[in-house]
């Protein structure tokens, strides 16, 4: 099986309207379905548009995300987001940093995650 996460934009592309949906293909991308969305349920997603996803499986089948969380050009954040049930649902898991563009996660060899994110100014 294998998970594609896309970025959904809905409107005109106005703060909220961008979200990540993940798709689940049993071919390799040749037939999918969509399996969730990444939409936390916090006061702030109607105004936070939340793209550029960079998942990692763990070994214990857990699958996390980060994903870049913006408002307008100069204020834009990643954040964690986790699934324990093979990317049906997800939840929040904490904000990697306050400031910082689009996040790539990698699982070191000792176990630990690396993320790596870009800060403009």
């Amino acid at each position: 099986m294998v998970l594609l996460f896309v970025t959904v934009g809905l409107g005109d592309g106005k703060p909220g309207d961008r979200f990540v949906a993940v798709y689940a293909s049993p071919d390799n991308g040749l037939k999918r379905n969509c399996l969730s969305a990444i939409q936390p349920t916090s006061p702030d997603t109607r105004f936070v548009n939340r793209y550029y996803a960079s998942p990692v499986l763990l070994p214990n089948s857990r699958i996390v995300a980060a994903l870049c969380c913006q408002v307008d050009a100069r204020n834009a954040w990643p954040e964690l987001f986790a699934s324990d049930d093979a990317g049906h649902t997800w939840h929040f898991v904490t904000r990697i940093s306050d400031w910082g563009g689009p996040t790539h996660v990698l699982r070191l060899q000792d176990g630990r995650l690396l993320a790596t994110y870009g800060y403009r100014v």
